[in-house]
């Protein structure tokens, strides 16, 4: 469902004392214009709300409405068509809990991560838990990957894999990614090179 309204830009994310807490960040995985919010079937979508910004306006572009959703991955997943040079901010619950993700598209494509984590990326890598995706579109084949931890400030390899033929799930790896540092994913889907910087912070926030 589309959704044009526009309101003044007067949002604040945080937590009245004594009211609802604020939302925590936690990221989606955007890949082109499908937008999945989790990729864990046992996660259920409770709502959606999408908004990017216009001359300080703030645009609805799609929202679930008042009705509560009872969505499960794959079901839970949406497509969205972005504007590149916009702002996004996608406010959605998790099995009861509420969270955001803020981000940026700039005019070539490249999307950056806002809010408590910075990341910036070419397409989205879904994190969750130790399980990591590089898409989660059956039709991408992921022929390439290799993970590389910043420590000291000197970056390491610390996964890899070559001369692949994979398609999702076989393409999603699992890797104990340690907090407090930066990582580095480089891979190749459909003989194309992307790249995600990507750090966790000692919240364990992604």
């Amino acid at each position: 469902m589309k959704i044009l309204v526009y309101i003044p830009l007067v949002i604040m994310l945080v937590g009245c004392p004594g009211g609802p807490r604020a939302p925590e960040t936690k990221p989606t995985l955007i890949n082109g214009d499908s937008l999945c919010f989790s990729i864990n079937n046992k996660d259920e979508l409770n709502y959606y709300n999408i908004t990017t910004t216009n001359n300080d306006d703030i645009i609805f572009l799609d929202s679930s409405g008042n009705v509560k959703l009872h969505l499960f991955y794959p079901d839970s997943c949406i497509n969205i068509q972005w504007k590149y040079g916009h702002s996004y901010v996608i406010s959605y619950g998790l099995n009861g809990k509420n969270f955001v993700h803020e981000f940026f598209i700039d005019n070539n494509g490249q999307l950056t991560n806002l809010g408590d984590y910075i990341s910036t990326t070419e397409r989205g890598v879904f994190i969750h838990d130790d399980v990591i995706c590089f898409s989660v579109n059956k039709s991408d084949t992921l022929n390439y990957y290799r993970v590389e931890s910043a420590e000291s400030g000197q970056y390491k390899i610390i996964k890899s894999g070559e001369n692949l033929n994979l398609t999702y799930p076989n393409s999603c790896i699992k890797l104990n990614l340690k907090t407090g540092y930066r990582y580095i994913f480089t891979y190749i889907l459909n003989g194309n090179k992307h790249s995600h910087l990507h750090f966790t912070d000692n919240k364990e926030d992604l």
